[in-house]
């Protein structure tokens, strides 16, 4: 099985993780959890979860879009929000709501309450799973990258 890595020139570069990875015999693209961040590591909307939220599912956007697919084809999400509590939930699911598409299946979705993140200043981390479009649905043409086997992907 062929495992290749999907790192976007938007996001930072790591060494230690991928920001995402496809399996092409399998047809699925895992997303690494993403946070609100740029290229140079610099936290974007501190404070400000509405901000966070959406750069972060901005970030996951760009690693669909490099590993030649979409949101429309997302199947799994867990969103973790430091200090989730009820109160919360009406402005957590607006702004999911805001990164669907009308008229497609919505992912299986979890949220998920968390104590911190990888830095003091973060409040969302969203990270996925998708599927590749298939051979008759032709190729994701959101995003144009290499052809690689019949797969669009940028990696």
């Amino acid at each position: 099985m062929t495992i290749v890595a999907v790192d976007p020139p938007e996001l930072p570069a790591s060494t230690l993780i991928s920001h995402g990875v496809v399996i092409r015999e399998l047809g699925l693209v895992f997303v690494s959890g993403q946070l609100s961040w740029n290229a140079e590591r610099q936290l974007i909307g501190k404070g400000d979860l509405s901000v966070q939220f959406r750069t972060a599912s901005a970030n996951v956007d760009a690693v669909l879009r490099a590993a030649g697919t979409s949101r429309a084809h997302l199947v799994k999400e867990t969103i973790y929000v430091v200090g989730y509590c009820p109160d919360l939930t009406p402005e957590v699911l607006r702004l999911v709501q805001e990164t669907r598409r009308a008229g497609r299946v919505a992912p299986a979705s979890t949220i998920v309450g968390v104590d911190s993140l990888v830095g003091a200043d973060f409040l969302v981390e969203i990270e996925a799973v998708a599927t590749l479009p298939t051979v008759e649905e032709g190729p994701d043409t959101s995003s144009r990258g290499p052809d690689i086997g019949g797969w669009v992907a940028r990696v």
